[in-house]
């Protein structure tokens, strides 16, 4: 096992103020953290070599017409062989957004994002693994809107916390295949620039350009984000399922603000189904889910139905667009 990344304190400021903003220039980073210019490119470079940090554009998927399917499954209990086929099968799976194993309460969780209901009735049946199949108990909610969060437990001095929400409220016509196309090569390429994004879909720079700009203002290109390698930090990444009972509507607001306010909660997700409210919640310290848990509990108390706790092993896929296989 890798000895875990340590983190100096600018670095960990770096990656606080930037989470949400991977294009922010480097003499903006430098007057917020103020240092030079050229610290902030080692300090950029350095994560990005260490891998501590990935890059990846953020399209709101919710625009584009994708309902956004919460798959947890649980109960399996199946040979190595059985579980390693299905999991090949749901990865290859075009429509899989977010895959990964995990321990507790459940033992995978799936992002599956579809335009029409019976594309998710269908997924199941296209991943049992043959001619074996799987048996899990599948708990399922549909996302209505999602709110992501920088990781500010690492940098607490800071006193503002940025976030970017994306929401099923809010739809767009039917894109051109030129934007899908584009949509399609950023999911493939996160890293990518103008120049590469350019040579992977054939189009001219400019031609390009104009696109993004366009997808830009309509807010489906949500700009670029960066992804924590939380492991190599030993960071533990979980997934917390809460279902709410009998909260007034001021209540339930003063929920949110509790979930939005804390600074181990990097994501929050408004769901229908299985459960109200999914948080991805990181910290290094086990402790620290249990006594966030519990606070929720003590703050609200009998508007809390049930808490899920699950440990997040490892991330199988995660993509930001759903690719169709290429020709």
């Amino acid at each position: 096992m890798k000895p875990f990344i340590r983190l100096n304190d600018n670095e960990r400021l770096f990656i606080a103020i930037t989470a949400m903003d991977a294009a922010a220039s480097a003499k903006k980073i430098a007057q917020q953290l103020g240092i030079r210019e050229h610290t902030v490119r080692h300090i950029r470079d350095s994560l990005l070599q260490r891998e501590v940090i990935t890059p990846i554009y953020m399209i709101d998927t919710y625009r584009l017409g994708f309902t956004d399917f919460r798959v947890f499954l649980s109960d399996i209990a199946e040979p190595t062989r059985v579980r390693t086929s299905f999991e090949k099968r749901v990865l290859q799976h075009h429509q899989a957004y977010w895959v990964a194993r995990l321990n507790g309460a459940h033992q995978y969780g799936i992002t599956f994002l579809a335009k029409d209901p019976c594309e998710m009735i269908d997924f199941f049946a296209a991943v049992q693994p043959h001619p074996d199949g799987l048996y899990a108990n599948k708990t399922i909610s549909i996302a209505g809107d999602w709110t992501v969060f920088p990781p500010s437990y690492l940098a607490p001095e800071l006193r503002v916390r940025d976030s970017i929400t994306t929401t099923s409220r809010v739809r767009i016509p039917p894109l051109e295949h030129q934007d899908i196309s584009i949509l399609e090569a950023m999911a493939r390429n996160p890293s990518a620039n103008i120049a590469t994004l350019a040579r992977k879909t054939g189009m001219a720079a400019t031609s390009l350009t104009y696109r993004v700009d366009k997808l830009t203002e309509m807010q489906v290109i949500r700009g670029q984000t960066y992804l924590l390698n939380c492991p190599s930090l030993g960071i533990s990444v979980y997934r917390i399922m809460v279902v709410e009972k009998g909260l007034s509507l001021p209540e339930r607001e003063r929920l949110r603000k509790y979930f939005y306010q804390h600074p181990n909660v990097c994501a929050l997700l408004a769901c229908t189904g299985g459960w109200d409210y999914e948080l991805r919640f990181e910290c290094a310290n086990p402790e620290s889910v249990e006594e966030f848990s519990q606070t929720i509990v003590d703050n609200f108390g009998a508007g809390i139905g049930s808490i899920q706790v699950s440990q997040q092993i490892k991330i199988l896929k995660r993509i930001s667009y759903p690719c169709a296989a290429k020709p």
